[in-house]
């Protein structure tokens, strides 16, 4: 053990003991606190909208899917110019398919790599 161990074993075997009075006078508040009758809590009832928004997770949930419809019909109507352009750049139309590839396969990490 080091010094700085003794000294906190010291502490601990004569640490400060409460007087009798105090105890006493905690006590008494405690019983007095425990005896004490709680405030009714009014009882409020969910309307239509709090009962709606709960079957889907609440009102974040539901401001969070609106905002989501909002964007999409936004960007489905107003169609900014980069979208269009991004769009022409990800689909090459000069061949028959309109498939695109967003996750590259390995074979073109090892080309990169040179495996």
């Amino acid at each position: 053990m080091t010094d700085l161990d003794d000294l906190f074993e010291q502490s601990r075997a004569a640490g400060p003991q409460p007087s009798a009075a105090l105890m006493a006078r905690v006590m008494a508040d405690a019983e007095q606190v425990q005896k004490a009758k709680p405030a009714p809590v009014p009882v409020v009832r969910a309307g239509l909208f709090d009962r709606f928004a709960a079957l889907f997770g609440g009102g974040g949930a539901i401001a969070c899917g609106m905002m989501a419809g909002v964007a999409g019909l936004t960007l489905g109507y107003v169609q900014p110019e980069g979208l269009a352009s991004l769009s022409d750049l990800l689909v090459d139309t000069s061949t028959s398919s309109l498939s695109v590839e967003f996750m590259p396969g390995y074979d073109s990490l090892a080309l990169e790599e040179g495996l």
